[in-house]
């Protein structure tokens, strides 16, 4: 049976090399404190502090595709007990400058415990769905000319765990929105399997 978390090409992360030091520093924090915050279901406090870091510092909006893509990377790192050895090799394939790339791997350690208990812990925590919601969209304006005339879907799904309501708001690119449909496929596909 595949896995339904398949791995993650990591995206080009030279961008991250013109952040700063004290910048790059709380990119890692915040990165790491989503990371913790995902197997419990967390609130939306460490996305909220990036959108706040982003805007703050006034970066570009294609920090956050990296941020989200470092997530999933991780996230499969995580599943997969990967090393932080791993981590430097494939952060440092990616254009990477070598400081930055050494608080990328020490942080994914000192973490890796902490995460991967999470995740332990929670994985039979079933989150039931009870309503969806989806708009589909076009960017007519944006303070960025390349992303006007893009397609989007806001996805809200309100979910009960545990026995309290809870919703999620979720946003993406048409890309990212057939990518989301073939992984869901993929999961239907392997229940009808089990």
């Amino acid at each position: 049976m595949t896995s339904i978390l398949q791995e993650t090409p990591l995206a080009e992360l030279s961008p991250l090399n013109s952040l700063s030091a004290e910048q790059y520093s709380t990119f890692i924090t915040i990165l790491f404190e989503y990371l913790i915050g995902v197997p419990t279901n967390a609130t939306q406090e460490p996305y909220e502090k990036f959108s706040l870091f982003l805007s703050t510092e006034n970066l570009k909006k294609g920090f956050e595709g990296l941020f989200f893509n470092l997530i999933e990377f991780f996230m499969v790192s995580i599943k997969h007990r990967r090393s932080s050895e791993y981590i430097y090799t494939s952060t440092k394939n990616n254009s990477l400058q070598e400081d930055y790339v050494m608080q990328l791997k020490n942080a994914y350690g000192r973490h890796l415990t902490v995460i991967t208990t999470l995740f332990d812990e929670n994985v039979f925590k079933l989150t039931k769905l009870i309503d969806l919601e989806w708009k589909f969209g076009i960017t007519t304006a944006n303070s960025s000319l390349n992303t006007v005339g893009t397609c989007f879907l806001q996805l809200k799904l309100s979910t009960i765990q545990n026995g309290e309501k809870r919703d999620v708001v979720v946003e993406m690119t048409l890309s990212q929105f057939y990518d989301f449909l073939t992984k869901l496929q993929q999961a239907a596909t392997e229940i009808q399997q089990a």
